[in-house]
């Protein structure tokens, strides 16, 4: 099927982008809902990166930050936040995953 196959990015991508690829790929997700989320993580990644946060180290707290103040700038829809938080959700819960399996 096209697009299942496909590559996230020709970069390397960050492990949890990765990650998260990996599990859009196994519920069927489109390439272009795959690429939408993963264009998410990397703006949020290069955010915590000016935070100096390791996105596996990101609290709730910091999550919410960022997405308040994302929404708060108008430069982005409420839908757009939304489908972040489900984003963030996902890498948090994949972050606690992996702190429980090592």
């Amino acid at each position: 099927m096209p697009g299942r196959d496909k590559p996230l990015t020709t970069n390397p991508p960050h492990p949890l982008i990765k990650q998260v690829d990996d599990e859009l790929v196994l519920r069927g997700m489109a390439y272009g809902t795959r690429k939408s989320h993963g264009q998410h993580l990397r703006n949020y990644f290069d955010w915590l990166k000016d935070k100096r946060i390791e996105p596996e180290r990101a609290t709730r707290e910091q999550i919410r930050a960022y997405l308040v103040q994302l929404a708060s700038s108008g430069l982005v829809s409420a839908g757009y936040c939304r489908g972040l938080r489900g984003t963030r959700v996902a890498v948090r819960r994949r972050s606690e995953t992996r702190g429980k399996d090592q």
